[in-house]
């Protein structure tokens, strides 16, 4: 039985893309750089941001040099718009559906703690999550390492759960390979910060491109095995 459900933040719960893309634009520019369309951003998204960059083709002893600066201005032109965001199709429906089931819900993201939880209250939605698993305010970590997948086992752990009672639910494949390390179920949603040819490639267990197709996952997850005798 699939007891919690761990999803990721910026691009499955809020629609975030096309706000990031142009943060990420801004930041570009500023360095003299050229801009991307989403298509190459879908491309090469990744995580730690470092490596992004190196697959954009930029120098990583430049980024390394410029990391605090390259942070500053994407907060100083993503969050003015990140207050505008507007949740996913079929998130609030999704999330509902999984609160009548008392199956628990968390979010695991790179982003940062009081940015999330300002929009769960903006958007009227943090009665449905348990725990926020993210950076602490003014912590670069993301820019050069994973530290998530280490977040979410710690709370697994703690909670006493074994991986097959969890589903991972996020839209790029950062998401998809923690769930495979972990062994967990593992849900792919497009549209998010990752193209679709990339999250396919990872062969999830469960592609989807609206969040209201995971409760026929759930249900199907939590179908009791018959037993062949």
């Amino acid at each position: 039985m699939i007891k919690l459900v761990a999803f990721d933040w910026n691009g499955t719960i809020v629609a975030d893309t096309e706000v990031t893309l142009r943060a990420n634009n801004e930041v570009l520019k500023h360095f003299g750089f050229k801009p991307i369309s989403l298509g190459q951003y879908r491309k090469h998204y990744d995580v730690p941001i470092r490596k992004y960059w190196i697959s954009l083709g930029l120098d990583p002893n430049f980024f390394d040099q410029h990391a605090k600066e390259q942070e500053r201005i994407f907060l100083s032109k993503f969050e003015p718009e990140e207050k505008r965001v507007r949740t996913r199709t079929g998130a609030k429906q999704i999330l509902e559906y999984l609160k009548r089931q008392q199956i628990e819900c968390l979010i695991f993201s790179n982003h940062i703690i009081p940015h999330i939880e300002a929009r769960l209250e903006g958007l009227g939605i943090k009665k449905y999550f348990s725990k926020v698993l993210a950076r602490p305010q003014h912590n670069r970590d993301h820019q050069h390492k994973k530290f998530k997948d280490q977040f979410l086992r710690d709370y697994i752990k703690a909670k006493k759960l074994t991986m097959k009672e969890i589903v991972i639910v996020g839209d790029t494949v950062e998401e998809i390979e923690i769930a495979k390390n972990f062994g967990c179920h593992s849900v792919a949603i497009t549209g998010g910060h990752n193209s679709t040819l990339r999250l396919k490639a990872m062969r999830p267990d469960f592609l989807i491109h609206n969040l209201t197709e995971l409760k026929r996952i759930i249900i199907k997850l939590n179908k009791p095995k018959v037993k062949i005798l």
